[in-house]
């Protein structure tokens, strides 16, 4: 049974002519692989002997009746799309990582040299099984947690992209932010999108027209697509501001790139009177503050900037 939601967006599908076709990879006979080159190279020949005419799509994939490849998804799903991409497939023409770790090592497990017991075990006892077990990446950071090639397998080479891309990030979750700004930076491509917004994993990020039809596999329509769903062209960047406290955030701010040009850098320096110094201060001081005060909003330490 289908919900409404998935109805809709199959609907939206079929109307563009394209398809669906999914590969379960939890079904295999084998270990689940889970990130890295060694676990994604068999998408590329699935993609490619497929009969012509209607090819596959992980999941949120968009397949197009002339053959050609379009992919898009969130977390898991759009970490998979950077590993295929810098495979290259000839049929892939397009790709909407929304939410996408680059370095399953330094972004997501082993970030600050630190193991994440809560997102590991959560993936496995909720998210990938399989047959046979899961490839156990706690355990090969337990025998070397220092970089390896192991390790670096799990770093995807996103400039070997070189096809449209259109990347979302959040600010819900630090999981995929960093991918996805690096996906942005290095990524082939002049035909690329970043858009930098607050809610995560839901509807109103992915389920975007805009992000759909970024994702068409038939790159010769690809823009004109996304152009009629949104009635303009889409920014190249567009950002979204989140104010501190309880206020509405700010969306669709758009700038012309990324890092955003003229930005002006100060290194500032937290001072004794709840203040930001523009050079360091002479001695020692400690600032608190109630942290189970239970008001609204929390006690916080605010600094007050010099200007």
């Amino acid at each position: 049974m289908f919900s409404t939601r998935t109805e809709k967006i199959a609907a939206e599908w079929y109307s563009l002519s394209t398809m669906r076709v999914a590969f379960n990879v939890a079904d295999t006979p084998t270990k689940v692989p889970t990130i890295g080159d060694n676990g994604y190279q068999g998408f590329y020949p699935r993609k490619e002997i497929l009969p012509k005419g209607w090819k596959w799509s992980r999941r949120h994939g968009r397949v197009g009746q002339d053959g050609l490849v379009g992919l898009a998804g969130n977390s898991h799903l759009g970490i998979v799309q950077w590993f295929i991409a810098a495979q290259q497939p000839p049929s892939l023409k397009a790709i909407a990582p929304r939410e996408a770790c680059g370095d399953l090592y330094r972004e997501q497990v082993v970030r600050g040299s630190a193991w994440d017991d809560g997102l590991f075990d959560f993936i496995i006892e909720h998210v990938i099984s399989g047959k046979r077990g899961v490839e156990d990446f706690k355990e090969m950071s337990r025998r070397s947690n220092t970089m390896n090639p192991y390790w670096d397998d799990k770093r995807v080479e996103i400039e070997k992209n070189k096809i449209p891309t259109y990347v979302v990030a959040s600010y819900s979750s630090f999981l995929h932010t960093m991918g996805s700004f690096r996906g942005y930076m290095q990524v082939d491509t002049k035909n690329k999108w970043l858009r930098r917004w607050i809610p995560t994993k839901n509807g109103s990020t992915y389920g975007l027209s805009e992000s759909r039809s970024m994702s068409s596999p038939n790159s010769s329509i690809t823009f004109s697509r996304a152009r009629t769903a949104i009635g303009r062209k889409p920014p190249k960047i567009s950002m979204a501001s989140l104010p501190f406290g309880d206020k509405e955030a700010v969306y669709s701010i758009e700038v012309q790139d990324f890092p955003i040009p003229k930005t002006d850098y100060k290194k500032l320096c937290l001072g004794e009177k709840n203040n930001l110094l523009e050079s360091a201060p002479a001695g020692k001081s400690v600032v608190s503050y109630n942290s189970g005060s239970g008001s609204s909003p929390v006690a916080h330490a605010a600094f007050k900037r010099p200007w």
